[in-house]
């Protein structure tokens, strides 16, 4: 005769626990659909001086759109573009956990900053220009 215990959300079950959170997590059974590893959390926000859009992911990449979603827009530059800086996902300041429009007296478009966390826990911010100086060339 088997006998079940339960201890919070892990049922004990012939010997055997089973976290039923992480069951909601697997990509099978009756715990819902699959959730796609490959995808990376992304961060965004929309410029509300011009309706561009940006998106950035942990590892500090950013990409711009223009306001009906094509690629355009105005990019400032991300953190993969600047190794000197030692941040983003797996990088000593940590990765990416906050990617929001300022106002630095531009007009017609925002400038953003990019934060990250390292395993310490402090934060680290980076702030991108509407001047676009931060950049790479060509872009």
């Amino acid at each position: 005769m088997a006998h079940i215990h339960q201890y919070q959300n892990d049922v004990r079950l012939a010997g055997v626990t089973v976290d039923r959170n992480r069951g909601l997590q697997e990509p099978f059974g009756q715990w819902g659909a699959p959730q796609r590893e490959e995808e990376s959390e992304m961060f965004s926000f929309t410029d509300p001086k011009n309706g561009c859009k940006a998106l950035c992911d942990r590892g500090g990449a950013v990409f711009s759109f223009n306001p009906d979603g094509t690629p355009g827009g105005h990019y400032l530059g991300g953190l993969n573009s600047h190794p000197e800086w030692n941040a983003g996902d797996g990088r000593a300041n940590g990765p990416v956990v906050a990617f929001e429009p300022f106002d630095d007296g531009n007009t017609a478009l925002s400038a953003y900053v990019v934060i990250t966390r390292d395993a310490g826990g402090a934060f680290h911010a980076y702030q991108f220009p509407s001047s676009g100086a931060l950049a790479p060339p060509g872009r």
